[in-house]
């Protein structure tokens, strides 16, 4: 059974900034396409790239391309590469299709049967901050349907419409809620976000790479903060890298790497003559006995 709080707790670990659900008609499946509404301003905050192709009739249709992805009752991702928005220019109206075409997974609910198989439905579409949309299609008895239902009210059938929720958090309540989140899911098996979705994944430096997943972060060699300022770092071993490549504030800073090394510098432990060394494994609180530094760290509460 599923609920609007954890599937909302599930989409804000991959940073989570809008929310958009609506009740899905009995005819609403993978032939008939999903109606979304009456007018082009139901895509308002929905990112995707906008494309004319020309039809044989010499006419042009309207598509809307978003990054899409599926999200299961685990939280995992499968790219949706197919799906896109249709707007009907002569209706007016615009339909989401291609959804299920292409998807590692998807929801069975959406799948062609005779309407009257169906269970009562309804569709979220999560926006987040690097401009990806999720879906995920809750059915009935879950409590979803009727909670998704009840905030959206005597509308919830006709269109598609943001469900209002406060996710201005600062970040660091932030980090400590998606952490909290993941802690209390146990054990976790390997596994690596990329663009084209979740996959698994079980090498020595997966646990890393399983962390970045869960926060819905794409591995990536970039040199900058993870999630909201903040750099996510699992810890395995003895040693951890937590600067690189160089300080970018202090003496180092100021004086320059030379300066540095002259006054914090050690000679070479292998004799070689002329020559100052600097490095060396530092504990947190505890001076460095060669280089007379001292590692601490702002912002841990033991």
């Amino acid at each position: 059974m599923t609920n609007l709080s954890e599937i909302r707790e599930l989409l804000q670990r991959y940073g989570l900034r809008h929310l958009y659900g609506k009740i899905l008609a009995t005819n609403d499946n993978s032939k008939q396409q999903i109606y979304l509404g009456q007018s082009y301003g139901i895509l308002q905050g929905l990112p995707f790239e906008l494309r004319d192709i020309p039809l044989p009739t010499g006419r042009a249709q309207l598509y809307g391309w978003p990054r899409f992805s599926w999200m299961n009752d685990a939280g995992d991702l499968a790219s949706a590469p197919q799906t896109k928005f249709i707007l009907y220019p002569q209706y007016p109206e615009v339909r989401l299709s291609g959804f299920l075409r292409g998807a590692k997974f998807g929801p069975d609910s959406l799948r062609q049967r005779p309407a009257r198989d169906y269970p009562p439905r309804c569709l979220l579409l999560g926006v987040t901050d690097d401009g990806q949309i999720i879906g995920y299609v809750g059915a009935a008895p879950d409590p979803l349907v009727d909670e998704v239902a009840a905030l959206l009210g005597s509308d919830a059938h006709v269109a598609l419409r943001e469900i209002e929720f406060d996710v201005e958090l600062d970040a660091r309540t932030d980090l400590l809620r998606r952490l909290r989140a993941i802690h209390l899911m146990g054990w976790i098996s390997g596994r690596r976000h990329t663009r084209n979705g979740t996959i698994a994944y079980n090498s020595r430096n997966g646990g890393g790479y399983t962390l970045e997943a869960m926060f819905g972060i794409s591995s990536n060699g970039i040199g900058e903060p993870d999630f909201r300022g903040w750099e996510l770092k699992q810890h395995a071993g003895s040693v951890i890298t937590l600067l690189t490549p160089e300080p970018t504030s202090g003496f180092y800073r100021e004086h320059g790497p030379e300066a540095f090394v002259r006054r914090y510098g050690y000679a070479d432990k292998n004799g070689e003559p002329d020559r100052l060394n600097f490095g060396g494994i530092y504990r947190m609180g505890q001076r460095h006995e060669t280089t007379g530094l001292t590692l601490s760290l702002e912002g841990f509460d033991a």
